[in-house]
């Protein structure tokens, strides 16, 4: 990354051989790659642009899909996101959604606080999804365990 930053950014080499001491102190943080990334993506795509990536990639680990605009949210998850008609209790919906392959593994899911609608954690058995409480009217976040979303569009 060292060299990289050398080609692909403006830092001075004093502000790289800062980065590379923070790096070597800590180096599980990646601070060097994530500078990189940094310097590449706000010179080639601008700094709102870096802005708004680095918002939608904390709202992944923080859970507030509130914060994010619709095309935000549609970035993100839009390739994730399936077509359901709702109403339809949560254990329904993981296996509709294929995020369970059967309502016993939902209601396991469910119970053992694996599911999370929206940002919100859901350990109750009959929780109602429903577009009165969706993302602009259409859109739930839905995700099990840490890394599998899933968009559901209401129809």
């Amino acid at each position: 990354a060292v060299n990289y930053l050398k080609v692909f950014s403006f830092l001075t080499p004093t502000e790289i051989d800062l980065l590379i001491n923070q790096h070597q102190q800590s180096p599980g943080q990646r601070l060097g790659q994530k500078r990189l990334a940094e310097e590449v993506v706000a010179l080639i795509h601008g700094q709102q642009a870096l802005h708004d990536a680095m918002n939608m990639s904390e709202v992944l680990f923080s859970g507030q899909f509130q914060t994010l605009s619709e095309s935000q949210l549609l970035t993100i998850l839009g390739s994730l996101k399936v077509d359901v008609k709702t109403p339809l209790a949560l254990e329904d919906m993981l296996v509709t959604i294929r995020a369970a392959s059967s309502k016993r593994e939902a209601k396991e899911f469910i119970q053992g606080n694996s599911i999370s609608v929206n940002g919100v954690v859901i350990n109750q058995l009959g929780f109602i999804v429903s577009p009165s409480q969706a993302l602009f009217g259409r859109y739930t976040v839905i995700r099990r365990g840490k890394k599998q979303y899933f968009l559901v569009y209401h129809i």
